[in-house]
């Protein structure tokens, strides 16, 4: 990370004795939010609000995604090189796994050599009770992959699964399958490709396997094969540990361990693991990134270049560009805190058109739709900053957009306010781009 300061890298005999002796601090407070932003750490309250993590930090690198352990103890940490952030490249690299100890200031390097390669997972998976920290790695005959567990209390990695199949690799390159851990045990997704070509699929489905052993308990065939057609996400099911929540494309599945299947096209939500509470009702939209506080009293989302806070349901925004002034939007940005889930939604697709891509042209309401709110947040609930008449042109400010209230929301700039405004809903069309 940029800010050169060199974290203590801490290991065997004196890691195992601080975790012995129990210098901890920290569980007799509540854990902050812990964020990547432009690939930098910083910590969140809600009383000293946004500021840089001096822990945990290494030369020459940046973050591409955290994550939290359950009690908030513990960080795991993805690591790309500064040069490869700041210069761009495809496929984005996963870079190197580090466990992170925040409040004594102690890393250590859980991967090696794949700094700026999709070798690793795109981030560490916790245990349940997150005493341990789990991930894939890509084996050497760059066919399979394996899976790993750190455990801090004794300080070793063992290998659990020797031989796993990977994640869809067309045009990717090999790419180990991501993880979710429950009670049940550790669930990651396959993709078998014909041996002609291997942009298509034979077989695509999960794997479960035991956490304490390795045994494989479950082999679940789910979605539908052939061109493309990997999955995009498995995650347990939050209060059922025994069925998991597969995402394809626009239809999600529904998998329980002796291979019942049920689907739908219904959008996804967010949940908090410990209340099973949808966070809806604690931040009523959502971002590329959402963190929620484990007693539900506040909440952030990042959407590209601004910070969205929500204390006590009041909501106020930080421009992001005022700690981090050139910023990438494209990776680095990330939040961990209480530990969230997904399940499926009971609304469908947020809009039935596609949105809109505007480029750097501006977008204009359209005629006969009537004038266009603006609003502070992108919800039909947030305070309105003005109106947008027919006809009216608007700077597109993010090429993001934000889906909530049934909505496809724009983020604009009319006559110097900046805010929300809706682009469709339904069927329906509201703004449409003025090609220069």
């Amino acid at each position: 990370m940029k800010r050169n300061r060199l974290a203590t890298l801490i290991c065997g005999l004196i890691l195992s004795v601080m975790l012995a002796t129990g210098i901890t601090g920290w569980a007799q407070m509540d854990f902050p939010a812990y964020l990547a932003v432009n690939g930098n750490l910083y910590v969140w309250t809600a009383d000293d609000g946004l500021a840089p993590l001096e822990a945990c930090d290494t030369p020459d690198t940046r973050v591409i995604r955290l994550s939290a352990s359950s009690d908030g103890r513990y960080l795991a940490l993805n690591l790309v090189s500064e040069t490869f952030f700041n210069e761009g490249g495809a496929p984005t690299p996963r870079g190197d796994l580090y466990w992170c100890d925040p409040i004594n200031n102690v890393l250590k390097p859980l991967t090696q050599g794949n700094m700026n390669n999709t070798s690793t997972a795109l981030r560490g998976t916790w245990s349940p009770d997150g005493t341990r920290l789990g991930w894939s790695e890509v084996n050497p005959d760059f066919e399979t992959a394996t899976i790993r567990i750190y455990d801090p209390a004794t300080d070793e990695i063992i290998t659990l699964v020797e031989s796993t199949p990977l994640d869809y690799t067309c045009g990717m390159g090999p790419t180990p399958p991501e993880m979710s851990w429950s009670s049940s045990g550790i669930a990651v997704n396959y993709w078998i490709s014909s041996a002609d070509d291997v942009c298509l699929s034979e077989q695509i489905g999960v794997y479960v396997y035991d956490d304490t052993d390795g045994t494989r308990i479950a082999d679940l065939p789910v979605g539908e094969i052939g061109d493309y057609t990997a999955l995009n996400s498995v995650a347990w099911v939050i209060g059922a540990a025994d069925r998991l929540l597969v995402s394809q494309q626009d239809t999600r599945y529904l998998v329980t361990l002796d291979g019942e299947v049920t689907s739908t096209t219904n959008g996804l939500e967010w949940v908090v693991a410990d209340s099973n509470e949808p966070i809806r009702s604690i931040i009523p939209f959502e971002g590329s990134a959402v963190g929620v506080s484990p007693d539900g009293s506040a909440a952030l989302t990042l959407i590209e270049t601004n910070l969205y806070t929500v204390t006590n349901g009041q909501i106020d925004v930080i421009d992001l560009t005022t700690v981090e002034p050139e910023m990438n939007i494209r990776v680095g940005q990330d939040i961990a805190w209480a530990m969230l889930s997904q399940q499926v939604s009971a609304y469908a697709r947020c809009s039935l058109v596609e949105p809109i891509f505007y480029g750097d042209d501006p977008a204009r309401v359209m005629s006969g739709m009537g004038a266009n709110n603006l609003r502070f947040a992108p919800f039909t609930g947030s305070d309105v900053l003005g109106e947008i008449p027919e006809g009216g042109e608007m700077e597109v400010l993010f090429r993001t957009h934000n889906c909530n209230d049934g909505i496809v929301w724009r983020y604009v700039a009319y006559e110097g306010v900046a805010g929300w405004t809706a682009e469709s809903q339904g069927s329906t069309v509201y703004l449409e781009r003025v090609s220069r």
